[in-house]
């Protein structure tokens, strides 16, 4: 298709094909056919993420990496390379086809799409692109997007990772909370709920939790939360910003009777802004009971100054 004038940077184009086209031995269209398209650019770090894995599939199944277009740009798949940096051998692939992600948009990268199709509800076939990608470990590894030799981005995963109360982690998925997260924060990784047959390759993460945007100080993103693995408030969130960096955090979570069930977070530098995530599970990996829970907040400062606060929470739902 030849256009009178150049496609324009991060517009989105729609070709409809009339229902009146007819192929090469004379059959028509039948209904009109409508095509998004764009521009292609060149991805930059943070605009195309790793945002789900699947390394420990149904025995006889495949694994999938899901990639996600955080932009409001047009990419082209092809020359984009994906690398296990935690194996020696088997460990980069490059994508040698042609496939143009939109804005917004999903896709799925597995040695067998067929596997992924009749296991999970995905976004279509459309999104499932059957290539070779890197081995990975059923216990942990950590995967690098480049294109061109630049990095996108890069995350990594283990199995300790997962929800802890979970019996069977064979065909379950981590899936990103924030796509502009940081992709080696075991924070920002959570099991996909069972609501949704424990992984969402080519749709929107059962857990995810959108843009982050972290209040000055601490806040909880919510106050109540129901660990039942539903893919709704499955966890608590606090989210963190300091006016400096250099902090240590230490996060504790204290029922009504002043007793200390998890140390969610001991002695930990923290960056200028981020988050923590309580799955309601305590420190003998058992799940509390409903209720009101507090969490004691440390805050360290360079200088040796301490920030202490408190905030208050509800487990609620199934749990207990």
């Amino acid at each position: 298709i030849e256009t009178a004038t150049s496609l324009l940077s991060g517009r989105t184009y729609t070709v409809i094909i009339s229902a009146l086209v007819e192929d090469c031995i004379g059959n028509m269209a039948g209904t009109a056919i409508a095509l998004k398209t764009g521009k292609p650019e060149i991805p930059r770090r943070g605009q195309l993420i790793i945002n789900e894995v699947l390394f420990n599939p149904h025995p006889g199944g495949s694994d999938f990496i899901e990639l996600y277009n955080h932009s409001d740009q047009f990419f082209n798949a092809k020359e984009l390379q994906l690398i296990n940096l935690a194996r020696a051998t088997d460990h980069q692939v490059y994508l040698h086809q042609d496939y143009l992600i939109a804005p917004g948009a999903y896709v799925v990268l597995t040695n067998d799409a067929a596997d992924i199709l009749a296991r999970y509800r995905t976004g279509g076939a459309g999104v499932i692109l059957e290539q070779s990608i890197p081995s990975l470990d059923d216990n942990n590894g950590q995967l690098g997007l480049y294109f061109r030799g630049e990095e996108l981005d890069r995350i990594e995963y283990q199995q300790a990772w997962h929800h802890p109360l979970l019996d069977d982690l064979n065909g379950v998925s981590l899936e990103r909370l924030y796509a502009d997260g940081n992709g080696l924060d075991r924070f920002n990784w959570h099991s996909a709920a069972g609501s949704v047959g424990y992984a969402t390759p080519g749709l929107s993460n059962s857990q995810q939790l959108g843009e982050f945007t972290a209040a000055a100080g601490v806040a909880l993103a919510q106050y109540i939360f129901s660990p039942d693995q539903d893919g709704y408030e499955d966890k608590l969130v606090l989210q963190y910003s300091t006016d400096q960096p250099g902090f240590i955090m230490n996060v504790g979570i204290v029922d009504l009777h002043g007793r200390r069930v998890r140390n969610l977070v001991s002695n930990e530098l923290i960056g200028q802004a981020g988050f923590v995530v309580w799955d309601g599970v305590d420190d003998r990996g058992q799940l509390c009971r409903t209720g009101i829970y507090l969490l004691d907040i440390e805050l360290f400062e360079p200088g040796g100054r301490i920030i202490r606060s408190r905030k208050s929470c509800v487990l609620s739902g199934r749990a207990g």
